[in-house]
């Protein structure tokens, strides 16, 4: 075989040698690969993870919440009062209304929120109702009640035969059980004197308060489901 002369040197990465450059095709590879291994074991080992964890009390938020009776002429109906500090307002699903014959005051309103958040009601009206506890025979007047389409208020539960046995300072009291209830009815500070605290019985630190107001007895604050620890949620971050 005879040796070909023509041959010139590669010059791939400075090779003298006299063959075609793309037999450096392979080891370039190589070197490439190497170099991205490095590169992986260098990020590894320069970034940490991050590990955030919740944790679940296991308790849930009571709020003041009871049956009562609305009543307007000769008609009345029953529903569930949400009694709210926080509200400057009466307010009233307007399916209440209707069910009661009442038209009242058109008046729009505007509610707002945390956050400057608004919500226009544009056919809302006013008037004055009369309200009586579930159980009792008084009537109260409650006035100043403005109507909107939907409240949508929390739902919520309350077990009182439980709840009696397992806090010592609700026992033997009064209190009305009701199951998955959204109120219709939210009294706010211009009723201030319905929802007003006459008596109140505390437990333990973390336990539920009970207030009893001219509608009758109500609880607030957290509930502690019995029998349950805490869950841990763990979520972990890469960057």
């Amino acid at each position: 075989m005879n040796r070909c002369n023509l041959a010139k040197p590669c010059s791939v990465n400075g090779c003298t040698r006299s063959h075609h450059p793309l037999l450096h095709k392979s080891e370039c590879a190589q070197i490439e690969a190497e170099k991205t291994s490095n590169n992986v074991n260098m990020v590894s080992r320069e970034h940490s993870a991050n590990i955030n964890t919740h944790i679940a009390t296991g308790a849930s938020t009571m709020f003041r919440i009871l049956p009562v009776v609305l009543h307007s002429g000769h008609g009345s109906v029953s529903t569930y009062a949400f009694i709210d500090d926080g509200s400057s307002l009466t307010l009233i699903d307007e399916e209440l209304l209707k069910q009661l014959n009442v038209r009242g005051t058109p008046q729009p309103l505007c509610l707002r929120w945390t956050g400057d958040t608004h919500r226009y009601e544009n056919e809302p009206v006013v008037a004055d109702l009369t309200i009586s506890a579930i159980s009792g025979h008084r009537q109260f007047a409650l006035k100043g009640v403005r109507s909107v389409k939907k409240l949508r208020l929390p739902t919520q539960s309350l077990d009182a035969d439980k709840l009696r046995l397992r806090f010592k300072h609700l026992k033997g009291l009064p209190l009305q059980s009701y199951s998955n209830v959204t109120p219709q009815l939210l009294i706010g500070l211009n009723n201030a004197a319905l929802g007003s605290p006459i008596k109140s019985l505390y437990g333990g630190e973390n336990d539920p308060i009970a207030e009893r107001s001219k509608l009758g007895w109500t609880l607030k604050g957290l509930m502690p489901k019995a029998g349950t620890d805490p869950i841990h949620y763990v979520y972990h971050t890469c960057d």
